[in-house]
């Protein structure tokens, strides 16, 4: 039996097409969706299937910023954000000024951030250790 609205091959008692998700219609008499079934089950053709695009994003360059600046900054300096500055990120270096690093926890996630992740800058892209 195939689906009244994409065409797509369903089961005899689906009553759901598992390729459009359309309500399918049942007709009033069972008698006759039985026939009917049995009729059209091995008359089925391969359905179409749609195609996928893709998009490619590309990858991330390289920041002018050093990895080890950064780190040094971040364990000399980074309770009062000096580290947050150097990576163009403004916002969050006030903010480690005026609560002092966030109270050591955030300067504590950064410094281990800058040693074991992948540490990028106000851009997005990645520092390396240059």
């Amino acid at each position: 039996m195939k689906c009244s609205y994409c065409g797509g091959p369903i089961e005899r008692d689906g009553r759901f097409c598992p390729y459009c998700g359309n309500q399918l219609e049942v007709p009033a008499n069972a008698q006759e969706a039985r026939q009917e079934i049995h009729i059209h089950y091995h008359q089925e053709q391969p359905v179409e299937r749609k195609q996928v695009e893709y998009v490619v994003v590309p990858a991330q360059s390289k920041s002018p910023r050093s990895r080890l600046v950064a780190l040094l900054l971040c364990f000399f300096l980074g309770i009062f954000g000096v580290h947050r500055f150097y990576l163009g990120k403004i916002g969050t270096g006030f903010l480690y000024l005026l609560t002092y690093g966030l109270f050591g926890v955030g300067w504590l996630v950064d410094l281990l951030s800058l040693l074991f992740g992948k540490p990028c800058d106000k851009r997005g892209n990645h520092l390396t250790w240059s």
